[in-house]
């Protein structure tokens, strides 16, 4: 379309590593990342975790293995740790 961008080097280094059996998890989990349920609050939005259909349909389209599932519902609960508002 006739633009052009100049793209920046990437890192030499990956930024944290991910053992092969644990990507599957990984790319069902970044698949997920525009299926949180949040609630209105007083002070804003609060996260409440992944819609698990959601992650169910994603899973079959991904044709994920099963046990990702659980992976996923771990990295949700250190989202939410991360995220603050889990305690």
């Amino acid at each position: 379309m006739g633009v052009q961008f100049e793209q920046d080097e990437p890192d030499p280094e990956p930024a944290f590593e991910v053992w092969d059996v644990n990507w599957p998890t990984v790319v069902l989990f970044l698949a997920c990342e525009t299926q949180w349920r949040e609630v209105a609050t007083m002070n804003g939005l609060d996260r409440r975790g992944l819609d698990y259909s959601a992650v169910d349909v994603t899973m079959r389209r991904l044709d994920a293995p099963d046990h990702t599932f659980n992976g996923v519902m771990i990295m949700e609960r250190a989202a939410l740790e991360a995220f603050g508002e889990m305690g």
